[in-house]
């Protein structure tokens, strides 16, 4: 997991099934997906990824709000 430690704080992108197939080599067998999220807990790895949108998000009223962005902060004359 050093190794691995090293290339995520270097700012390369580490994916579970990378990550999986790792873990697969150095093993030398095939592991499941609980092992690896196990070995993820261990070490105090987190998953962390944006979301691709809010739940609850509004696509109209946000369509409305880039329509009048500019009215909104336009001083007035």
């Amino acid at each position: 997991m050093k190794s691995l430690e090293s290339d995520a704080l270097a700012g390369n992108i580490l994916t579970f099934k990378h990550i999986k197939k790792y873990v697969e080599v150095r093993v030398g067998k095939e592991v499941s997906d609980d092992y690896i999220w196990d070995l993820f807990s261990r070490h105090g790895w987190k998953k962390k990824s944006p979301r691709p949108y809010h739940p609850k998000a509004d696509k109209q009223s946000q369509d409305d709000f880039k329509k009048n962005f500019v009215k909104i902060w336009l001083p007035s004359r």
